[in-house]
């Protein structure tokens, strides 16, 4: 199972999955947060991932993480 680290030479934590790395933060509280929402998601990409699939998950980013308008304008 992927764990966070902390990369001394960039100051922040991360986290590999599925071969990328996934910058979690620069605080360890947070960054064990935003592992555990990871994790809890279920949403590992994969280089077998569907463009549907990617599609859908930047939609759900875009709508957790930008302003109503944005995310209506992505829908589109």
């Amino acid at each position: 199972m992927p764990k966070p680290h902390f990369r001394a030479c960039t100051k922040p934590w991360y986290v590999k999955l599925s071969g990328k790395q996934i910058r979690l933060g620069s605080d360890r509280d947070q960054a064990f947060d935003e592992f555990d929402k990871l994790m809890a998601s279920g949403q590992d990409i994969s280089p077998l991932s569907t463009v549907a699939q990617l599609l859908e998950a930047d939609l759900e980013w875009c709508l957790n993480h930008r302003k109503k308008p944005t995310y209506d304008n992505q829908r589109r």
